[in-house]
């Protein structure tokens, strides 16, 4: 009797409960009732869905349109670019198909990537460069071919010239017999016929030549850029020119090793990016003679001291300093001097020229504008048996200058050239070194002779062109 009261109390109450849920709750979809929101699988809708009582399927819950992107649980979809994959191999990156469309600026292949919703964005294509003869280009104009400098090794049998066929790759290979510059075609005339061509032989490349028609007791070089193979250097926090240098191919510039050392403590070599290289100057402190396109720094990408020099010593002071770029010597104030061919020569007696833009009288405050150049008389090997600054004169060595003194190379000029004329070309037998004072009677300058270190500039710089007049020719 009171279990079957009980159970007809139970069923009454649940009766109660579930009539009372139908009225509060009527059955509304999820989708109108949400106003917006819609019916999502269970195990979809996680922790953070905002569920509504309205009426979705069995196993889904309706959630709320406000929190309903932030509720479900977003797959993120990885697309890796795996080593030794296609997509890898092409030099190319995996990603999603919609990134792809987005960022991807070359081809899409979906194959070389692993997944449905993945594609290879490959990589783009190398051009192989390729040394063209343009017919509007310097090579052409001498009547050469371009090609690259490794074919030019086997198959340029005459001479090869680097710096005219627009990339550093690229060489040109000249006739046996150059020609003549070809000038441009002119836009208005390009129907007028051409001027003949003489058949002349015209030296492309040729050292040593003077534009003519520190130094001491000098002149100033007139005309200007007289001598084309002389650079200045200029240095970090420096206005002048405080060393100099010579041209001797497209490629390097050789100096006086002192000039490239620091001058305090700890005494040590100098980095390439202290220095640079200022090409086709006359006057160092104006703008007005420059050369468009000629006049130019160029930075220092190696510098090589000869291995035996002594920063406290004198001997061996010779450096090389390689250029940024490969120079190109079509036009007359941009020119390399020859180097000399024999290691046994001393010139005793020759008459010299030093050039520089140095003081012209001792303990100078200001270094003149124009570069000056003086004649000197190179002395005998053993420098008369004289001591020059307390150091012994070597075989390495070349004195020159005057017994009355009032010529000399001065502070400024050091690593300037000291070049002799032999069938009219001028020859590089020496570096500005260093001296006891400047100009004095009876004490010479000393220069570092260059013939003695024709092998450590032939290992340095062998490579580079040395145009008609190559020391190293057999």
């Amino acid at each position: 009797m009171r279990n079957s009261l009980l159970l007809t109390f139970l069923l009454s109450s649940s009766t109660f409960t579930l009539a009372t849920s139908q009225e509060t709750h009527p059955q509304v979809s999820c989708e109108e009732g949400s106003g917006g929101g819609r019916c999502v699988a269970v195990e979809e809708g996680g922790k953070g869905c905002l569920s509504l009582p309205y009426t979705c399927p069995k196993q889904h819950t309706c959630c709320a349109k406000a929190v309903m992107k932030e509720s479900l649980p977003t797959v993120k979809r990885q697309c890796n670019t795996k080593k030794n994959s296609k997509c890898f191999k092409k030099g190319g990156q995996c990603m999603t198909r919609r990134n792809a469309r987005r960022n991807c600026q070359t081809k899409s292949v979906p194959r070389f990537c692993r997944g449905p919703r993945c594609t290879c964005c490959v990589g783009k294509k190398k051009k192989k460069k390729r040394c063209k003869t343009k017919k509007k280009g310097l090579c052409f104009r001498k009547g050469g071919k371009c090609m690259t400098k490794e074919q030019a090794q086997w198959d340029c049998h005459t001479t090869v010239l680097p710096g005219l066929c627009g990339h550093e790759s690229c060489a040109c290979c000249l006739p046996d017999t150059p020609t003549p510059d070809i000038p441009p075609p002119s836009p208005q005339a390009t129907s007028a016929k051409p001027p003949p061509m003489t058949t002349t032989p015209m030296p492309v490349c040729v050292c040593g030549l003077a534009n003519a028609d520190r130094i001491v007791g000098g002149e100033e070089v007139m005309p200007a850029h007289k001598y084309p193979w002389i650079v200045g250097l200029l240095f970090p926090g420096r206005s002048t020119y405080q060393c100099a240098g010579s041209i001797i191919n497209n490629m390097y510039v050789v100096t006086a090793a002192h000039c490239v050392h620091q001058s305090t403590e700890p005494f040590d070599p100098i980095q390439p990016s202290d220095v640079m290289v200022v090409i086709a100057d006359h006057d160092q402190y104006s703008n007005t003679d420059d050369i468009p396109g000629v006049t130019m720094i160029l930075d220092v990408t190696e510098i090589t001291i000869q291995p035996s020099y002594d920063f406290f010593g004198v001997e061996n002071d010779i450096a090389l300093l390689k250029l940024s770029e490969s120079l190109s010597f079509d036009n007359k104030a941009v020119r390399p001097v020859c180097l000399p061919r024999n290691s046994n020569d001393m010139y005793e007696g020759a008459t010299a020229t030093a050039a520089g833009w140095g003081n012209t009288v001792e303990d100078a405050s200001v270094q003149p504008a124009i570069i000056m150049e003086v004649n000197v008389t190179i002395l005998e090997p053993d420098c008369r048996g004289m001591r020059i600054a307390g150091f012994d004169i070597t075989e390495n060595m070349i004195c020159a200058g005057e017994d009355e003194g009032g010529r000399d190379a001065c502070d400024g000029d050091s690593g300037g050239p000291l070049t002799v004329t032999q069938d009219g070309r001028y020859i590089l037998v020496g570096l500005s070194a260093f001296g006891d004072g400047c100009a004095r009677p009876n004490i010479p300058g000393v220069y570092t002779r260059v013939n003695k270190y024709l092998d450590f500039i032939e290992q340095t710089a062998g490579g580079a062109m040395f145009c008609d007049y190559n020391p190293f020719d057999s």
